[in-house]
């Protein structure tokens, strides 16, 4: 067993195996994961596992989209494709504070090729015709708002890389390590 790596991340939620599979795909060699039992076993395995662009600041936007397009990839893989669902989603504004929140949002997304779109209370209860839409002013729209399956994204995200860039090493009951993969 390998008592050296360049890398080690510690946990195999989504959080750590994201970080292990953008590793290796940007190259990087003695990549190692170490869980403390399996895969989603902490927060992950229960997570809502929704999929949204709404940032507030460009730095969100922009890992929210690539995360998207990420997934949308990964959805339409054939080898393991992953439960990607794109619903679309808005965020209701009741007043006028958050129409002019929500349309600054807008703008400022649109300058990064996100398309948000801010519709009147009309057409949100049109799309969502659930809804009741008394006293609502609007919506901030994203198309591309859903779910994915967040077991399914770690489990792809924490398996071996190709060429043993990168490998997962659950620590087991009293210490031994068991590398995989």
């Amino acid at each position: 067993m390998k008592t050296y790596a360049r890398v080690v991340v510690i946990g195999g939620g989504i959080a750590g195996c994201s970080t292990l599979y953008h590793l290796t795909e940007q190259g990087w060699h003695d990549v190692v994961l170490v869980e403390r039992d399996e895969l989603t076993s902490g927060s992950t395995w229960h997570a809502a596992a929704q999929v949204t662009q709404f940032g507030t600041n460009q730095t969100m936007v922009a890992l929210k989209k690539h995360s998207i397009n990420l997934y949308r990839q990964l959805a339409a893989d054939e080898e393991f494709p992953i439960d990607y669902h794109i619903t679309g989603g808005m965020r209701l504004a009741h007043t006028q504070d958050q129409v002019d929140t929500y349309k600054y949002f807008i703008g400022m997304a649109k300058g990064m090729n996100v398309d948000f779109e801010y519709i009147d209370a009309h057409e949100a209860g049109r799309r969502h015709p659930l809804m009741k839409t008394d006293g609502l002013l609007g919506a901030w729209w994203d198309p591309l708002d859903g779910d994915i399956d967040p077991a399914q994204l770690t489990f792809f995200a924490g398996a071996p890389r190709p060429k043993g860039r990168g490998r997962g090493i659950p620590l087991q009951p009293g210490g031994g390590h068991h590398p995989q993969g």
